[in-house]
């Protein structure tokens, strides 16, 4: 099972699931633009975001159970028998809620 992120996003690539960006973008409307796209698409890594070159960015890391297995090295079948900690977190509905302008909290 991966241990760190790096590992995560080599298993994803290898599966298909991982799509690098090289394009320069701006991490203020860009980033979150391409990710609302790609929902429920690919790991998405950010490899040139303005302003902080040699900081690559990751979206839509675990937005699909799939790709969750596959991160954590274990069959999808078995997610939820192999991971008991895991499961009550999915069965948890937090919605976000807006508590000002520019911040968001979950309950």
């Amino acid at each position: 099972m991966p241990q760190d992120l790096r590992s995560a996003l080599e298993l994803l690539e290898q599966h298909g699931d991982l799509q690098r960006v090289q394009t320069s973008l701006s991490w203020k409307y860009e980033l979150a633009a391409v990710l609302w796209e790609l929902q429920a698409g690919p790991t998405v890594l950010f490899e040139n975001v303005e302003g902080y070159e040699g900081s690559p960015v990751v979206g839509n890391l675990l937005n699909r159970r799939d790709k969750l297995s596959t991160a954590l090295g274990i069959p999808a079948e078995s997610l939820q028998q192999q991971s008991p900690k895991l499961a009550p977190a999915w069965r948890l509905s937090c919605p976000a809620r807006l508590t000002c302008s520019n911040c968001c909290r979950f309950r």
